[in-house]
Formats: C-alpha cells, sequence, structure tokens
C-alpha cells in the first residue's frame, strides 16, 4: 500500500514579509496586511508556553504549547471556516499519541496512534460522506496485518496483507462496479508467487501470468477487452523462452 500516511498538518508560520512585536517575552507575529498571525510567549528566542496561530480572516488556525520551541501535548487545527481539522500530541517535538483528523463538513477523515512519530497501531481513514475508506495495522511505522479498501459508495476495493510494509499473501482488487480487477499472491519476502489475473472493467481477462518467488515463469497470456487472445509468452526462471 501506499504509505499510509498519515496527514500531519504541521502549519509553519510564513517568516516573508511578516512583522512581530515582542514585550516582556509576549511576542506577537502579524501579518504584512496587518491581522495578527501567531502569538504566544517566547524566551530567548524559544517558544515556551501556549501559542495561537490565526488564518487571515481572525480565525485560529491552530492552538498548542511549547517547550524550549518543541511541541508538546496537544495540538488542535482548524480550517478558516472554523471546523476543527486536526488533534494530535505531542512529546518533543515528535508526534506521539492519538491522532485524528476531520474533512472541512466536519466528517472524520482519519484516525491513528503515533509513538515516537511513527504511526503504530490500526490506522482509519474515511470519504467525505462517512463512509470507511482505509483500514489497516501499523507498526513501528510500517505496515503490518491486513488492510482493507474500500469505495466512497461502500464497494469494497481491495483486500491484502503485509509485514515490515511488504506485501505477503494472497490480495484482491475490485473495480467500483464489483468485478474483480486483480488478483494475485506474494510470498513472506515480499514476491509475486503462483498465478496473477487482471481483468479488464467488463469481466474479460486482459491477462493471466505466473511467478515463481518473483521470477518470471511458465506461460503468460494476453488478451484484449473482447476477449481475443493477443500475445502469448512463456517463460523459464525469469527469462524468455524463444520458440
Amino acid at each position: 500500500m501506499t504509505k499510509y500516511i498519515t496527514f500531519l498538518f504541521l502549519f509553519l508560520l510564513l517568516s516573508c514579509g511578516e512583522k512581530s512585536v515582542n514585550i516582556l517575552g509576549n511576542k506577537t507575529i502579524y501579518y504584512d496586511t496587518g491581522e495578527i498571525k501567531s502569538k504566544g510567549n517566547e524566551k530567548e528566542n524559544l517558544k515556551q508556553g501556549k501559542w495561537i496561530s490565526y488564518h487571515k480572516n481572525g480565525k485560529k488556525l491552530s492552538e498548542g504549547s511549547y517547550k524550549d520551541n518543541k511541541r508538546n501535548g496537544e495540538w488542535i487545527f482548524w480550517f478558516e471556516n472554523g471546523v476543527q481539522r486536526a488533534k494530535s500530541n505531542w512529546k518533543e517535538n515528535l508526534q506521539h499519541g492519538k491522532f485524528q483528523a476531520w474533512h472541512e463538513n466536519g466528517q472524520k477523515r482519519t484516525e491513528s496512534n503515533w509513538i515516537d512519530d511513527k504511526q503504530d497501531g490500526k490506522v482509519l481513514f474515511w470519504c467525505e460522506n462517512g463512509q470507511l475508506k482505509t483500514e489497516a495495522i501499523m507498526k513501528n511505522g510500517k505496515l503490518n496485518g491486513d488492510r482493507s479498501e474500500w469505495f466512497c459508495d461502500g464497494t469494497k476495493k481491495s483486500i491484502g496483507s503485509f509485514d515490515n510494509s511488504k506485501p505477503t499473501g494472497i490480495y484482491k482488487i475490485w473495480f467500483q462496479n464489483g468485478q474483480l480487477n486483480e488478483q494475485g499472491n506474494y510470498t513472506s519476502s515480499g514476491q509475486p508467487d503462483g498465478e496473477i489475473k487482471k481483468y479488464f472493467k467488463n469481466g474479460n481477462l486482459e491477462f493471466s501470468v505466473k511467478f515463481q518467488n518473483g521470477l518470471k515463469e511458465g506461460i503468460w497470456k494476453f488478451y484484449d477487452s473482447l476477449g481475443t487472445e493477443v500475445k502469448v509468452e512463456n517463460y523459464n526462471k525469469g527469462k524468455l523462452v524463444k520458440n
């Protein structure tokens, strides 16, 4: 899978053209148009305690605490319309603990757990309509275990398993119309193994190929969308056998 990423929403403060005022450790930074951009406490040029940043329209962009210029504790982020965008937890500037994010319409977008800046445990993603989109298991920042995906109408999109972010075992992929798109198998080391079949959206076979521990093996057949065989190849231990 694509690396479940993860949507950290770290809104960096732009320095270009900004103005700042520091009074007895209370620092306020302004947009070049005059609106407050961020404010908080600063000691010896290091951010300390609560800091709040703002969108140009005056609504909050983020709020959280620093210790010696490092994020610590809970941080909350918002869209320009005031809807909460994300909530995360930090330890010494590393993401640590529960992370949640939302779509701009207020529907939950993702939920996961982090340990020392790496995802660990169940990861969930949702579509804007609330339909579950992805469910996966992460360990130490890498995919480990089963992963399932759905289209936003609830139709199954894919299933598969991973070990240390390498695909393993049987996988299946479907079109949104429910027709099987592709199926195959991987070894425990992430190598394709056995027969892989891929289909056109109309259900006709596009190709049937075989691997043995990652090497092309045996007869490979290819078809057009009408079901006519268009090419045949033969492999032995990864090498094309000439007729």
